[in-house]
């Protein structure tokens, strides 16, 4: 018997003992190797990733030492020493959203859970002009998250990557002036760089980065920042999400605080432009989707593949590889911390199949039945598609597309896509961070209830409802039975005193940024 995914017989390639070789993205990671695992499950297919980052990937693949790259960044962005001699392509595998990933401990003892950044603060911590967590600048735009006076330990990545490319590009983008002094004092060109600039020589006394530590690849980044309090970074939001630890509320172009999410990563990415001509992505749009819920700090990754130049065995592996991906595969991108792919990024990915050496029989329309991505089959309703420069609607796929025929029940699209978002782990929930005023006519995180969002989070993660009302009254009753015996041996002390004057509780002052 022939195994399937869909509707569609895809018999184990080209023999049991092809292996189609990859590596690169570390961004993209979490989600090819499960992939990668779950095609092997289904039809024995044989595929070889290691993450690594997105130039390694390009350069391995220019040096024809693997069979694919995964890259979030293209050979024009000049980041890599050599580029490929034979034709290539590339085709989008996953979106995704760098997350704003933080372990912070606030002044009650709890992990600060809805912190708010916005462009000039993120670009202020990240070019080491923002010092301390409970700097100014932090502490208006998080007024009841009361955070601790610590140096911000930030983690960058030290090798290069398609991270450091595209936060770069974020941050030159929203703030060109800051990023232009920044790199001007590193001493390196003004623009996005697959190597996080740091001094070369004396440390600059306006760009500190001597609280700074650098790591190699999202995994490892990630799992410093788990295991360090007071510490950031940049990774693609499953990271977090396998770590249980927050992304913060990044500030849109509306003015909105929004978090990474399945719904939000793709309202943003409508405004993503892909060139067919050259298969790369520009995300300036992006970074400044003006839509209320759009999370700007979001992109594609896509594999990088040969096309003629390949042999027929691994051309047939690669190519139903690419096909699961694009359909079935899909399906857990929302749960591993991604966003699926739209339709005519799908339409892309076809048309590129087709043009592998001994790729596999390639459905000849795509609907529920052949492809059952979730904007396919109507489990997720589409948020709209990026426009593809060059291409025909439907990402030049000449096939028949049909679009939310799940079949079998009378659920609308509507319906089933929010049912999914709330079941997947970054889908959809609570994306837009809503404010409320503060004391003293600031604005506040809703939520950051001392003794609540904690527990709450938790109880999300569990599966169950968090009964927030019932922790309030625990946590106002605890309060009490903790400050009732402090208030009397308090009174007791100042009464043996005789009159000494009272003593005071003061913090360290917060430090003045540059």
């Amino acid at each position: 018997m022939i195994p399937t995914f869909g509707s569609v017989a895809v018999a184990s390639p080209a023999g049991a003992n092809v292996t189609s070789t990859g590596t690169g993205s570390s961004y993209a990671a979490i989600a090819i190797e499960a992939w990668v695992s779950q095609i092997f499950n289904i039809n024995q297919t044989s595929i070889n990733y290691q993450a690594s980052s997105s130039v390694i990937g390009l350069q391995n693949f220019a040096q024809n030492l693997v069979d694919f790259g995964a890259s979030e960044i293209g050979y024009s962005a000049g980041q890599t020493s050599s580029s490929p001699t034979g034709p290539y392509q590339y085709l989008p595998d996953v979106a995704g959203a760098t997350c704003l990933m933080y372990n912070v401990i606030g002044q009650t003892g709890q992990q600060v859970q809805q912190l708010q950044l916005s462009p000039a603060a993120i670009a202020g911590i990240f070019t080491g002009q923002i010092t301390k967590w409970n700097s100014p600048v932090l502490a208006a735009l998080n007024p009841s998250a009361l955070l601790p006076n610590q140096p911000i330990i930030v983690t960058a990545r030290g090798d290069a990557s398609g991270d450091n490319y595209i936060f770069s590009d974020y941050v030159q983008t929203t703030q060109p002036s800051v990023w232009q002094a920044f790199t001007a004092a590193m001493g390196v060109g003004n623009g996005p760089t697959a190597i996080w600039p740091t001094p070369t020589g004396a440390p600059s006394n306006t760009f500190n980065e001597s609280k700074w530590v650098l790591q190699n690849g999202s995994d490892s980044a990630s799992n410093y920042v788990a295991s360090s309090p007071y510490t950031i970074t940049y990774v693609e939001a499953g990271y977090a999400q396998e770590h249980n630890l927050p992304c913060a509320y990044v500030e849109n172009q509306s003015g909105n605080y929004v978090r990474p999410s399945e719904l939000g990563d793709a309202i943003a990415l409508t405004n993503d432009t892909v060139n067919v001509a050259t298969g790369e992505q520009s995300l300036a749009n992006v970074f400044n989707a003006g839509q209320a819920g759009a999370y700007p700090i979001s992109a594609y990754s896509y594999l990088v593949t040969p096309t003629s130049n390949i042999s027929p065995a691994k051309g047939a592996v690669l190519s139903a590889f690419i096909l699961f991906l694009a359909c079935q595969g899909q399906q857990s991108a929302g749960t591993l911390g991604y966003s699926p792919l739209p339709t005519n990024l799908v339409g892309f990915d076809f048309t590129g199949i087709e043009k592998i050496n001994g790729h596999v029989p390639v459905p000849s329309a795509i609907n529920a039945q052949t492809c059952p991505n979730p904007y396919i089959n109507g489990q997720l309703q589409s948020q709209g598609e990026p426009p593809l420069l060059g291409a025909p609607q439907g990402g030049g796929f000449t096939g028949q597309i049909t679009v939310g025929a799940a079949g079998g029940g009378s659920q609308s699209a509507a319906a089933t896509a929010a049912a999914s978002a709330k079941s997947q782990g970054t889908g959809g929930a609570a994306a837009i961070l809503k404010r409320s005023s503060a004391p003293g006519g600031g604005s506040a995180a809703a939520g950051q209830t001392a003794g609540v969002a904690l527990v709450a989070a938790s109880s999300h993660l569990l599966g169950m409802p968090g009964p927030t009302g019932q922790i309030l009254v625990w946590t106002l009753a605890f309060l009490v039975l903790l400050l009732v015996p402090l208030a009397a041996l308090t009174l007791a002390r100042r009464k043996r005193a005789n009159g000494d004057a009272d003593t005071s509780l003061s913090t360290e002052g917060s430090d003045v940024d540059a």
